[in-house]
């Protein structure tokens, strides 16, 4: 299927960065083993020194397609809280999987919209280890 061919494979070991805030947003991202954490401002939002989760990403889930979708740079930070594999899809591809399968255009529009009423209407704040 042309959605896998699409993707690249990437491991990383707990406490990397997939992307920070701020960054161009070029790639969403599939956890196929592991964990991620959505963190808060590593500055102002901290429990001893700790940057806080915003929101958790588990295995089967995907991140960073809200900031494709919107056309802006990464407005959160992203760390790996286990070794992990995860896959990424470069946002050019994204938009042709969307145009070719309307279906998985319309999946990910609607976790997207659950994640943004989410994101505005409770934070839970967590120490990141």
């Amino acid at each position: 299927m042309k959605f896998f061919r699409s993707c690249t494979p990437m491991f990383m070991n707990a406490g990397e960065v997939v992307y920070e805030k701020g960054q161009q947003a070029n790639r969403m991202y599939i956890i196929i083993k592991g964990r991620a954490c959505t963190l808060a401002s590593r500055v102002n939002n901290s429990i001893f020194g700790n940057p806080l989760k915003v929101q958790i990403f588990i295995q089967g889930t995907h991140f960073g397609f809200l900031d494709i979708m919107n056309l802006c740079r990464r407005t959160h930070t992203v760390q790996v809280e286990v070794f992990s594999e995860l896959w990424s899809i470069r946002s050019q591809e994204i938009w042709e999987l969307m145009k070719e399968f309307p279906d998985f255009a319309d999946e990910v529009k609607m976790i997207g919209s659950q994640r943004l009423k989410h994101r505005y209407s409770t934070v839970s704040y967590e120490e990141c280890h």
